[in-house]
This record gives C-alpha cells, sequence and structure tokens, in this order.
C-alpha cells in the first residue's frame, strides 16, 4: 500500500471531506520505467474495495483525466497499493471533485 503523510495507507487512509465526491484524477511517477497495476480502495472497516483500477505499461508516469464514475461518500476512506507488478519511489496524487459541506 502507498503511504499517505508517511502512514500505509491501509492503516489510515486519505478520508473524503465532500457530501459527495467524485474521482477525476490520477497521476502517478516512479523512478524508473516500470509495469504495474495501481489500485484505489474504499476501506469501509476491515473491507476494501477495489473502485478503479490503471495499469501502467514500462512507464515512469501515467495519468488519466476525466474520470467521472468512481462516487465517494462524506467519510469514505481511500486507500492505494501497487495490485500487480512493482515499482519504486511512487509520488501519487489523486483529484477528488465534490460538493463542500
Amino acid at each position: 500500500y502507498l503511504q499517505v503523510d508517511s502512514v500505509p495507507s491501509n492503516l489510515a487512509g486519505r478520508i473524503v471531506p465532500f457530501s459527495t465526491g467524485t474521482l477525476s484524477n490520477v497521476f502517478i511517477s516512479c523512478q524508473t520505467a516500470a509495469t504495474f497495476t495501481l489500485e484505489v480502495q474504499d476501506r469501509v472497516n476491515t473491507t476494501f474495495t477495489t473502485v478503479y483500477t490503471a495499469t501502467v505499461t514500462n512507464s515512469r508516469k501515467f495519468t488519466e483525466t476525466g474520470i467521472s464514475n468512481v462516487q465517494f461518500a462524506l467519510g469514505d476512506e481511500v486507500c492505494v497499493r501497487i495490485g500487480t507488478g512493482s515499482c519504486s519511489n511512487v509520488v501519487l496524487g489523486l483529484v477528488i471533485k465534490g460538493s463542500p459541506l
């Protein structure tokens, strides 16, 4: 699992602060070209549900914009992991757009 402020996201993920949130952009870079899958998960207690998957093929960078079919609710906990393959020194960004409280 990728880290959130130095804590593995499966232990403490990022909380969605919107009444309704939509994942709109994903961007990632890693140290060297790699092939792997990236999984964004919604955690409820001890259950992790994969809500978005991207495949990166022999690249250092990946960006996807215009995502609109991944919804989150207020208080959802978002976790991210490398599903298959591997990469090193990963930097990840997620843009979740939503209605303010």
